[in-house]
Parts: C-alpha cells; sequence; structure tokens
C-alpha cells in the first residue's frame, strides 16, 4: 500500500519450478490505478525458469500494488519457489522515489 502520493520502483522476481518447453509465462503488476503486462514469453526450456521484472508506477496514497504470474499452454503443474532468508529468489518489492 503506497503511503504517500508519488512514483514507485516496483520490483518482482520469480523463480518458477517443473516448467516445460510448450509453456508461456506472463506476468503483471496490478495496481490500483494501472495494470502493467510483460508477456506470452515462451519458455523454451525446461525444469526452473528464473524471472525478474520492474516497472515505474503512479500511485496515489492508498493504492495497493501486487505483482502476478501465469503459465499457460502446458498441462504440468508449475511451482513457484518460495523460501525464507537467506535464500528469497521469489520475492516482491517497491519503494517512493519521487
Amino acid at each position: 500500500t503506497a503511503p504517500v502520493t508519488g512514483k514507485y520502483m516496483l520490483f518482482c522476481s520469480f523463480l518458477a519450478q517443473q516448467v516445460v518447453s510448450t509453456m508461456t509465462a506472463q506476468v503483471q503488476f496490478i495496481t490500483t490505478l494501472a495494470n502493467y503486462t510483460f508477456g506470452n514469453y515462451g519458455t523454451v526450456g525446461t525444469g526452473n525458469f528464473p524471472m525478474a521484472y520492474s516497472v515505474l508506477a503512479n500511485m496515489t496514497a492508498g493504492n495497493t500494488a501486487v505483482a502476478q504470474i501465469q503459465f499457460g499452454n502446458g498441462t504440468k503443474v508449475v511451482d513457484i519457489y518460495g523460501a525464507a532468508s537467506p535464500d528469497v529468489r521469489t520475492f516482491f518489492s517497491g519503494y517512493l522515489v519521487g
């Protein structure tokens, strides 16, 4: 949640596991004001698939932001890696830049 109105640098990193080459991936930053989509990337490889994205987003006080990832075109379940510090390969963060 944005504490004040301004521009926020938002970052996300995902480590997807068990990806197969037929899949496609799409990442979105979803804010109260706008959605920022990076997507429909072919995964090409198999196994672990790391992805990182950033966006400079306009937000007003009280606006919220989330990061979301979606995989399609596959029949296998994709796991999103998550672990406690210090092994943080999946995260979402943001900070006010102006």
